[in-house]
């Protein structure tokens, strides 16, 4: 006779699925929208405040996403991880001081960043070129193992020198991961 399978136990190893992480590119509910002024007289520019981004991932991932800060030089980096399908995947932005709050805000922007990778008010910012204001949620990896990064869960594209990871490394530049097949 085999031994009850802890079901619990498989829940929390497995966080959640690329079905609910496309969740998070939701448009933004308009009362969480601020503007302020843009740069050079560009216009308003629209934003989310760090609050509502914690609030986002607690509801869409629970307690499967977690972020990291590091110091890049004079910028802050910000890793925002989430639980996929039992591997922890990881998306990083950074940003420099703010006019506003210097460093302190330079850590919230970077967060900020970090979050409209996995689709958080990514509705704000619109693709270079685009008409609509509307970018496409975060997809899944293919369904291929050999075509992810495994160490990032993003598609790997063809190089010069061969597969690359799609992904970004801390300092904003994309290239080749440690473990490229």
């Amino acid at each position: 006779m085999t031994e009850p399978k802890d079901v619990a136990s498989d829940f929390l190893t497995m966080g959640i699925s690329w079905q609910t992480v496309a969740e998070l590119a939701k448009p933004t509910p308009q009362d969480q929208i601020r503007t302020k002024p843009g740069r050079g007289g560009s216009g308003a520019l629209s934003y989310v405040d760090a609050r509502y981004v914690m609030k986002r991932l607690d509801e869409i991932c629970g307690p499967y996403w977690q972020r990291d800060h590091r110091m890049e030089g004079e910028k802050v980096a910000c890793g925002i991880g989430i639980l996929i399908d039992g591997q922890w995947i990881w998306r990083w932005d950074g940003a420099g001081e703010t006019d506003i709050e210097g460093e302190k805000g330079s850590f919230s922007d970077a967060f900020k960043r970090a979050a409209v990778s996995w689709g958080v008010a990514r509705d704000l910012y619109p693709e270079p070129g685009a008409t609509g204001s509307q970018r496409s949620p975060p997809s899944a990896p293919a369904a291929s193992g050999s075509e992810v990064c495994p160490k990032h869960g993003t598609p790997w594209r063809d190089g010069k020198y061969g597969k690359f990871c799609s992904q970004k490394d801390p300092n904003g530049k994309r290239g080749y991961c440690e473990e490229h097949p």
